[in-house]
């Protein structure tokens, strides 16, 4: 009898009862909000969380770009240019009765040719965009914008003056005359990860403020080097899958505190490819000094350098061995500095200040981030022979 009482608690009861009490977790598990889930995966990596004092809902993202549309602004952008207009000349006659003849008159016209984004930093009308923006590709070939129209999130319309513009890293600083407006605050990107969201909100595609939500897929992206950001160039992009199309351009990459932490740049044109956005801590100082000289001047040395292999010997460079540590010099800009301090083409840079450089960005790195008028002690390989430099940075127009 004990026997069979025990079987039917192992087969009927102990499995019904694990069943009932698997469906209580299930159904208290299921009541729990998103915001508890949310708090949980929250409370799991805040440590270093950089959006710590916030409780993430679903309505996180509406509330953020409610508070900052009023400092997002969306530009419009025309230029001037020549057209052929058809006018009628002076008639003729020639027995059969008047003739006119039509010729073409050339007349100077303005246009709109795009969109853009921008965002606002001070309550007196300085706004930040791109330095492509204000500089719009029109067949191949960059026009000044001879009016920079700037529409505000309530609908007010000013035409804005440019304070300055630097292209080296795509950014501009243009001002309207108004007061009051609501400026948006700068955040840390020394302090952002991969893997964590941010927001863009700008003239998406022509629709002003659209917003786009996504993660930071990596904080310290390099755009391929071309023309003068081979010899001055040592940018590094935040890259996003925050939606960003054309007419995001210029616009506020914005974190879950509603802070500012890049500027959206461009996007790569292959599908379902991240956009990039330039770091903040980088365009502060950018802005800071367009405002301040309406120009950015950066420490250059005139040298265009590249890693040592067998495809990138040249000039002294044949003698070297190119399992040497170093970086290698392709161009020389003439009456640079480089210049005057005797470098040459084919030169291998070994030591920067007595650290050995590996790497071309490493070289860069230690120029750019020093002031302008620094000086540098270099350790060069020339063929056999080991040379040691002085090179004095300067600003190069």
């Amino acid at each position: 009898m004990f026997q069979s009482q025990n079987k039917i608690l192992n087969n009927i009861f102990f499995p019904a009862f694990t069943i009932f009490c698997a469906s209580l977790l299930l159904v208290s598990y299921s009541n729990r909000t998103l915001a508890e889930e949310l708090k949980t995966v929250k409370s799991i990596g805040s440590k270093n969380n950089y959006s710590n004092g916030f409780d993430l809902t679903s309505s996180t993202v509406a509330d953020i770009a409610e508070d900052v549309a009023a400092s997002v602004v969306s530009l419009e952008i025309s230029v001037k240019g020549k057209r052929a207009v058809p006018t009628i000349s002076d008639s003729f006659d020639f027995g059969r009765g008047k003739i006119y003849q039509v010729v073409p008159q050339i007349s100077q016209v303005e246009a709109k040719v795009g969109d853009g984004s921008g965002f606002i930093i001070s309550s007196d009308g300085y706004i930040v965009t791109n330095q492509h923006v204000i500089n719009p590709n029109i067949n191949g070939r960059k026009v000044p914008a001879s009016k920079v129209e700037v529409v505000m999130y309530d609908g007010r319309r000013y035409v804005a003056q440019i304070i300055g513009q630097d292209e080296d890293s795509d950014i501009a600083v243009i001002k309207v005359n108004a007061s009051g407006l609501r400026p948006i605050e700068w955040g840390d990107t020394s302090l952002i990860r991969a893997g964590e969201f941010a927001l863009t909100i700008g003239s998406s595609l022509g629709a002003d403020h659209t917003v786009g939500f996504g993660i930071i897929s990596a904080v310290s992206r390099k755009k391929p080097q071309v023309s003068r950001e081979a010899f001055f160039g040592d940018l590094e992009y935040i890259q996003t899958y925050a939606q960003i199309n054309p007419g995001n351009s210029g616009g506020p990459l914005i974190n879950l505190k509603g802070e500012v932490i890049g500027i959206t740049s461009f996007i790569e044109l292959a599908p379902h490819s991240p956009g990039f956005a330039i770091p903040a801590n980088y365009a502060r100082k950018v802005v800071s000094s367009l405002i301040k000289d309406g120009i950015v001047k950066r420490p250059a040395v005139g040298l265009y350098i590249v890693n040592l292999n067998s495809n990138n010997l040249i000039g002294n460079s044949d003698n070297l061995d190119q399992n040497q540590s170093g970086v290698l010099v392709r161009d020389v800009l003439k009456g640079g500095p480089a210049n005057q301090a005797g470098i040459e083409i084919g030169d291998l840079i070994t030591k920067v200040n007595g650290q050995d450089i590996k790497l071309p960005q490493e070289f860069t790195h230690s120029i750019r981030t020093s002031p302008v008028g620094s000086v540098f002690n270099l350790e060069i390989q020339r063929g056999k022979q080991k040379i040691n430099t002085n090179l004095k940075s300067a600003y190069l127009d």
